[in-house]
């Protein structure tokens, strides 16, 4: 369902890498029409990621001393030297990077390595303690022993979230982290958010919001974004019939369009069963859900994007 996206920010990375490439006059390349479905807010997403891109790719290794030793962080790797600059360990906090299983990799292997790659490459914050290291990466957060490098503590501070959501989220992760550290807890500042994370467990025992004057929006020059800007989700239940769009390339678009014909984007786990036994297309359900109409990648043609709870033929 989310092959479009992932290959729409595939190739922001790319485009990236190529930003100082010329075009040769005498072989000009086709230009391609845009989308008739282009989401909402996708080109903002993109033109993030693109000028982000090179600079993530070509950022330095983060280096701390210790008094016996130095710590090198980068790319999800940490690596321990002596002060002769002999290499102690190295140890890799996300595990070894998968490979495809042939030769030529699959369009969802492809999937799966640009996001097992843009995990380990967004900014992150590292602090060197006498015996404790701790590092925040992306939505990962680790404790390891400054001795032997042995992770202690190894947790995700964002929760399940649904593979569009984590679309959406990229943005906010290329912000780098800062960390302040307590006796047992621990305080991330990212964006216009403080979360304080507990170095027992890695669990988040709170979250709160800047004032919206400390939330700046630089499309609206002057104008905090204020919390309250974006409606908060609710639980809806829609009667209507399954629709797919084809017309959108890659991107198994199921929605369910209601009687007065708005359309609603299907995601989540229950989703998913609504198409097992075969093609639902134009079939009615009474579906229960989640509905977030505030979304970058939310298509134009849609009203939201609704988490299946409950999923009901008629």
């Amino acid at each position: 369902m989310f092959t479009r996206y992932f290959l729409l920010l595939t190739i922001a990375f790319s485009l990236s890498g190529l930003a100082l490439a010329q075009p040769d006059p005498a072989n000009p390349q086709p230009v391609k029409p845009p989308a008739a479905q282009q989401p909402k807010g996708l080109e903002v997403l993109l033109a993030e990621l693109i000028k982000e891109g090179m600079r993530l790719q070509a950022q330095p290794a983060q280096v701390t001393p210790a008094a016996q030793a130095l710590y090198v962080y980068r790319h999800g790797t940490l690596a321990k030297y002596d002060p002769n600059m002999q290499l102690v360990k190295a140890v890799e906090l996300f595990g070894p990077m998968p490979g495809p299983a042939g030769a030529v990799p699959t369009e969802p292997e492809k999937q799966k390595l640009f996001l097992e790659t843009l995990k380990r490459i967004v900014p992150a914050a590292i602090t060197v303690q006498r015996e404790r290291i701790i590092i925040s990466v992306g939505d990962q957060f680790f404790v390891l022993d400054a001795e032997t490098l042995e992770k202690k503590v190894d947790a995700n501070i964002a929760g399940d979230l649904q593979p569009l959501q984590q679309l959406e989220r990229l943005p906010s992760l290329l912000q780098p982290p800062a960390l302040t550290v307590g006796e047992k807890s621990v305080m991330l500042s990212r964006g216009n958010k403080l979360t304080i994370i507990s170095l027992a467990d890695g669990k988040v025992q709170k979250t709160v919001e800047l004032p919206p004057s400390m939330n700046l929006n630089p499309f609206q020059p002057g104008k905090p974004i204020a919390a309250g800007d974006k409606p908060a989700p609710r639980d809806i239940t829609v009667v209507g019939a399954i629709v797919r769009h084809p017309e959108i390339t890659d991107w198994q678009c199921w929605t369910v369009r209601d009687d007065e014909g708005a359309e609603y984007v299907l995601t989540g786990e229950q989703a998913k069963t609504i198409a097992a036994k075969g093609n639902p297309e134009g079939q009615r359900f009474r579906i229960t859900g989640t509905l977030i109409t505030e979304w970058a990648a939310l298509p134009k043609f849609a009203k939201g994007l609704l988490t299946v709870k409950t999923a009901q033929a008629l």
